[in-house]
């Protein structure tokens, strides 16, 4: 996937989630805007298109993130 990524919405349940798994909201934001594996995730969305990213931290972490376009 090519889109230039121009920012990011963040939930504050999402937020807590990311802290959950020992991530940061700035780690995943650095995942979303480098070289990332994206999936599309139709069986967990019927109201917008998701994607399931695979990338790696700074620190050479690989995550998993779910995430959609606005």
């Amino acid at each position: 996937m090519s889109d230039v990524v121009a920012g990011f919405d963040w939930h504050d349940g999402n937020r807590l989630k990311c802290q959950k798994h020992g991530l940061t909201v700035l780690e995943i934001e650095t995942v979303l805007r480098g070289p990332l594996r994206s999936f599309p995730d139709p069986d967990h969305s019927v109201t917008e298109a998701r994607y399931l990213g695979i990338g790696r931290t700074a620190a050479g972490r690989h995550v998993l993130i779910a995430y959609t376009f606005r």
